[in-house]
Formats: C-alpha cells, sequence, structure tokens
C-alpha cells in the first residue's frame, strides 16, 4: 500500500481532530488561530495564552512532501510536547569543537520535555505524514512554586534549572499514558467558551505538566527510545487507531482492520503493542472507555447513555471494565456531571 492513498483520509481525520474549532463563535481574548494551505502542506495552529507563563500550542498539519526546516530560537520554559501523530525529528547543529548535535524524535505515541534556552538545527517531517501535536509551554517560575512544597517531586535536573542555579539543558521522552490521552481528548475537544474556557484548559495544561512528572520521577534516568517500525508501517498503525476512534460503536474486527491498513492481523497488534503499549482490542477499550468518561463527565450522559454510545451491549460489562480501568464507578463520574 502506498503512503499517498492516506490523502483523502486525512482530512477526514483533520475534520475529525480539529471539530472542536468549529463550535467556538469566535475567538477568545486569550486565544488566536491560524490556517494555511499550499500544494505541499496543510497546517493549523491554535495558541492559548492562559497565563503569564503558561500556554498550549496546538499544531495540526499534513505534509505533502518532506519538510526540512531550519530553526534558531531562545526559549525561556519548559516545552512539553504530546506528538499523538507524526513521524519526524529534530536534529540540533553540529556543537563546538566539531562535536554532533543530538537528534531528537517527534514520533506519534510519545511525549517529551525539554529545557533549551537556546536550539538550532533542522526539523524533518517525514512526506504524506500527518502531525499533530498539543504543547504545554510551562515557565521554570511556576514549576518552582509548586517545588518549594516538594522537592522529592521533581528530577534533580529540574528542580536546579527551576531554582536559576545552571544553564544546563534538559530532555526526556516517554510515551503517551493512558491519563494523559484522556486530557489531550478534552483539550481538542472542549465544549466551553470565554472565563470557562480559559479556566478548563489551563486545568488540563497543569494536568498534563502532573502526569508528566510522575512520568519522570518513575524513570530519572529519562530516555525510552521509540519504536523501531518504518515510516509507512508507523502510518499503518496510527490510521489503524484512527478507525478504531471513527467507529468505535461498531468497530471492523481484527482481520477486517488489518485487511483495511494494510498490515498482517500479527503486524498489527504487534505494531499496537510498540506504539500504544497494549493490543488492538485493549486499545479500543480504552478509546470506549476515556469517551464515555467524556460523555458522563461533560456531556450529561447516564451510565446506560453512554455505554451504548460507546459501543458497549452490556451496561455490567462497561461497568467492569470502566471500574478496573479508572478506579472508580461509572456512576460515580456520572454523578458529579450533576
Amino acid at each position: 500500500m502506498k503512503l499517498n492513498s492516506y490523502n483523502g483520509r486525512s482530512d477526514q481525520f483533520s475534520k475529525s481532530v480539529m471539530n472542536y474549532s468549529d463550535r467556538i463563535d469566535s475567538p477568545e481574548s486569550f486565544e488566536t488561530s491560524t490556517s494555511m494551505i499550499s500544494r505541499f502542506y496543510r497546517l493549523a495552529i491554535r495558541n492559548l495564552d492562559l497565563r503569564p507563563g503558561l500556554s498550549i500550542e496546538i499544531y495540526d498539519q499534513f505534509h505533502h512532501i518532506e519538510l526540512l526546516k531550519k530553526f534558531h530560537f531562545t526559549y525561556p520554559s519548559f516545552r512539553i510536547v504530546f506528538y499523538m501523530l507524526g513521524d519526524g525529528r529534530t536534529e540540533e547543529k553540529a556543537l563546538a569543537g566539531g562535536r554532533r548535535g543530538n537528534f531528537y524524535s517527534m514520533s506519534g505515541g510519545y511525549c517529551t520535555i525539554a529545557f533549551f534556552p537556546e536550539l538550532e538545527g533542522i526539523i524533518r517531517i517525514k512526506e504524506m505524514t500527518r502531525s499533530l501535536q498539543v504543547v504545554v509551554n510551562i515557565s521554570p517560575s511556576i514549576l518552582h512554586t509548586f517545588i518549594d512544597t516538594d522537592h522529592a517531586a521533581f528530577p534533580k535536573d529540574i528542580r536546579v534549572i527551576t531554582e536559576g542555579l545552571g544553564k544546563q539543558r534538559y530532555y526526556h521522552i516517554g510515551r503517551i499514558s493512558a491519563s494523559m490521552h484522556s486530557a489531550l481528548y478534552e483539550i481538542l475537544n472542549c465544549p466551553y467558551t470565554g472565563t470557562i474556557r480559559k479556566i478548563f484548559m489551563e486545568s488540563k495544561a497543569l494536568e498534563l505538566v502532573a502526569y508528566k512528572l510522575v512520568q519522570l520521577k518513575a524513570s530519572e534516568t529519562g530516555f525510552e527510545q521509540p519504536n523501531n517500525l518504518n515510516r509507512e508501517e508507523n502510518d499503518q498503525i496510527h490510521y489503524a487507531k484512527l478507525l478504531l476512534v471513527n467507529n468505535m460503536e461498531n468497530p471492523p474486527t481484527l482481520f477486517d482492520l488489518a485487511r483495511k491498513v494494510g498490515l498482517s492481523h500479527t503486524k498489527l497488534n504487534a505494531g499496537f503493542r510498540k506504539i500504544y503499549g497494549t493490543t488492538v482490542f485493549g486499545c479500543l477499550q480504552r478509546i470506549r472507555l476515556e469517551h464515555a468518561k467524556y460523555l458522563m463527565g461533560k456531556e450529561g450522559f447516564n451510565v446506560t447513555e453512554a455505554a451504548f454510545a460507546v459501543g458497549y451491549n452490556s451496561v455490567p460489562s462497561f461497568s467492569r471494565a470502566f471500574s478496573l480501568y479508572f478506579k472508580q464507578p461509572p456512576k460515580k463520574v456520572a454523578k458529579k456531571a450533576f
């Protein structure tokens, strides 16, 4: 299967992930949006300035040809990037003494936290690739207000940066967890406007920061290699997940899904394990449960309505799976919505 066969489907995906913006009548005072279309790429950017030192950026882009872009920036904040889709990398310019610069992955399914007061190099995004990124920028001074009360929760290198005691850089990469996925989904589908929208987005930005810090604490060594799938397999796996998201109430069988994306069912399952840390069925269950939580918590669905809306035929089965996944019964989430 050639990658350009994904071209038409990418438009459908763009509508499904960016449709939250269509529900906003006009940009808020703290929010700006930009879109650009050319024969080489399509790009949509949304910026939310939540408070001094805390912001969210959302990038949704599709490149028909390989992107090679030089950059040189100075940035005083921690930058936490959630690569929901993508296949590329940042190549740092050669350092002093001819030493080769580092390579930083931009693989879908991973999230990074970086602090680079200055960075120069090239961004590479492969051709026929859709990238979806949610970025949380948080200043060292805001993080420092939390560190003052709990030094043990932060890696030493981050504490040094927030206290202004050194100019070293920091980088960590890890998988996007189930909790992160849930918060990211709510950011991309926030139905609120005005002050409530700003409060909601700020709370979700801090929630994502907290989840990343939990990940850092669990792995102070700080680097998890991205999967070793090739570009086409990566795209096929991500497209398979998109089909599950768009058809969660009536999903294709494992064999039909594998056929649709051009992989064997064994390769499809193996690819899901590498990228999402679970099988195709496990990923479908996660998608269903996270969407059900959203429907109950934000849309006012009751337990039965949410269960059937996401494709469960048995409310008891849904309740057991939900309780196991979220460590609380669904009726508790539905009750909070009122």
